[in-house]
């Protein structure tokens, strides 16, 4: 309880901001400690972390990850992976040991192209749209439950992004989930 005490006591709440009547106040803590890892993209930027395909021929709900540096890397649950033979989004969050090399379960978010465009990953900055990843989570929650595998159900992911993207009036030559509204 005393930790609790301590840690409530050094926040402040910060400036509200509102809209249509709901008002949130942050609160804030003047001096975080820095997190004990890197994230996906820190990692790949500073050349740490490299994401492949497990093989030459590819596996479409697993990748390769090495992690060559210092510090753990974390992997975020949705976040988009784009490159190598296909893009793909991560199944769970992971925390990928500092020196280690680990295969990643994935779901492919680009139905259209199988060949490579690079060796390896970069991230996208994104991560997969909310209802997706709800969907997502809840078939690989089933996954894991019946087979203790982190893997989703391919077809549904692809129909959703088809129904999103004629809904949204996007187009992408290889259905990819990152497609651009038509102009």
């Amino acid at each position: 309880m005393h930790a609790l005490q301590t840690f409530m006591s050094s926040l402040s709440i910060g400036s509200p901001t509102s809209w249509e009547g709901l008002t949130v106040y942050p609160l804030l803590r003047p001096t975080a400690p820095e997190p004990f890892y890197d994230t996906l993209s820190e990692a790949i930027r500073g050349g740490t972390l490299h994401i492949s395909e497990v093989s030459e021929s590819g596996s479409v709900p697993e990748l390769r990850v090495v992690n060559d540096g210092a510090r753990p890397v974390l992997i975020i649950d949705g976040e988009e992976l784009v490159g190598a033979k296909q893009n793909r989004i991560v199944n769970l969050t992971v925390l990928v040991p500092q020196l280690a090399t680990i295969t990643l379960p994935v779901t492919c978010v680009e139905a259209g192209r199988w060949s490579h465009v690079s060796r390896e990953f970069m991230s996208a900055e994104r991560a997969y749209h909310a209802s997706g990843r709800r969907s997502k989570l809840g078939q690989v929650s089933m996954s894991m439950r019946a087979h203790n595998i982190a893997m989703a159900d391919q077809s549904a992911v692809w129909s959703e992004i088809a129904e999103k993207s004629a809904r949204l009036g996007a187009f992408s030559a290889t259905r990819a989930a990152a497609a651009r509204p038509r102009a």
